[in-house]
């Protein structure tokens, strides 16, 4: 378990060099992509709750929101995680779901692209692409998923724009 906030984003950096190594050996190119946010899993909900405590101590809450019936913290960084040229200004946490267990860690980042998805997804037909979050009414997403666990996602906004419209919308 996670003890403190540096603890935490220096965690980041290792998950993040694997994850890249994935990116390449699959032949995606991100490099003119925006990294938007980075995931870090919990497995207890007490643990839930220490972390976010790690967290708001370092960063602004943006939201907390029941999603599928869990809660959802999405934080903006005081500090932003750096890797290579970039800036991961957003990070979410969320708690653990029922029957679904998971490890504690940081399980994905999210890309926005620079075009449509069909048209990103379409420069890319030998990726095996999860397409389940297409369905989405607000910003639909497409995964990759990697052995151990972590996956890639792509969308159109980022969190902080979809929070933020979110919020209007109240």
């Amino acid at each position: 378990m996670i003890s403190d906030y540096n603890e935490l984003i220096e965690a980041s950096q290792p998950f993040l060099d694997t994850l890249f190594e994935c990116l390449a050996s699959s032949g995606l190119d991100v490099d003119d992509l925006q990294m938007d946010h980075i995931c870090y899993r919990v497995e207890q909900v007490e643990e839930y709750v220490k972390v976010k405590d790690l967290i708001n101590a370092h960063a602004m809450l943006l939201t907390e929101s029941k999603i599928n019936g869990r809660s959802i913290a999405c934080f903006k960084l005081d500090d932003p995680i750096l890797f290579r040229s970039y800036k991961l200004p957003v990070l979410e946490l969320p708690s653990p779901k029922l029957g679904r267990p998971y490890k504690s860690g940081y399980e994905h980042v999210e890309f926005v692209v620079n075009c449509s998805l069909e048209d990103f997804i379409g420069s890319y037909p030998n990726i095996n692409w999860d397409l389940s979050g297409m369905k989405k009414t607000i910003n639909r997403d497409v995964r990759i998923r990697f052995d151990g666990d972590f996956s890639v996602k792509f969308h159109e906004q980022s969190l902080e724009a979809v929070i933020k419209i979110e919020k209007e919308q109240v």
